[in-house]
């Protein structure tokens, strides 16, 4: 993340100033960095963990579909998960850590709760609260459990192909934060007479400055229109 930052504190020195003190324009660039890098780093990371969720749960409905019991289906949907995704992967982990807790004797409710509160998706929760009813209620909670798990399987699906077609919207985004500097550097190269009045003077500087922050806070727009959480 530094070493990007600390390279468009040299570009922006560049195009904007065309000096190099124009490197102290990082007090300007890393706040709305630091938003845009956290808020896609936060969302790559929960779209991972709804792929790995729903691969979860449509190992765990197969093996509750043969009539396994829940704690013998998440047993097995572990190590076929593992297979899949590795068993390094946090959910795998996470899994393993619950059939444990379960060989300890502790409720299996209980410990797929203590799960969902670490993989902290709202998808995981609303399975947890469920389980959590069903084994309360008795009954033939193993069909209501896996009905559940099916129409939480759909409501990651839809999100993912929400998220694919917004991909087209982030891209086309992209695009637009780009051109401007593309404009100026060209400019630049092309007419320097031009923009030479914007450099090297008081009044340059203000304006450059007041282009650049106004330029960051619609870089910032930009990412939140296109950041639907879903």
């Amino acid at each position: 993340m530094y070493g990007v930052l600390i390279g468009l504190s040299f570009l922006v020195a560049w195009i904007f100033y065309d000096s190099w003190w124009g490197i102290f324009s990082v007090v300007f660039l890393y706040y709305p960095f630091k938003i845009i890098y956290t808020e896609n780093a936060n969302a790559d990371k929960k779209i991972k963990m709804q792929k790995d969720y729903k691969d979860m749960l449509q190992i765990l409905i197969t093996y509750m579909q043969t009539g396994y019991s829940l704690e013998n289906a998440f047993l097995n949907t572990e190590k076929e998960l593992a297979n899949i995704v590795g068993a390094d992967n946090y959910l795998v982990l996470q899994l393993k850590h619950m059939n444990h807790r379960v060989h300890m004797n502790m409720p299996i409710e209980k410990s797929f709760e203590i799960m969902s509160q670490n993989i902290d998706i709202e998808e995981s929760m609303e399975f947890s609260e469920i389980v959590s009813i069903s084994k309360r209620l008795g009954g033939n909670y193993n069909k209501n459990i896996r009905t559940a798990a099916e129409k939480l399987e759909d409501k990651i699906t839809l999100a993912q192909e929400i998220e694919t077609m917004m991909a087209e919207k982030k891209y086309e985004m992209k695009v637009m934060i780009i051109m401007p500097v593309v404009i100026i550097t060209y400019i630049k190269f092309a007419s320097t007479d031009f923009v030479g009045g914007l450099y090297h003077n008081f009044m340059g500087i203000i304006i450059m400055t007041v282009c650049l922050i106004i330029y960051m806070l619609m870089i910032l727009w930009a990412n939140k229109i296109v950041s639907i959480d879903i």
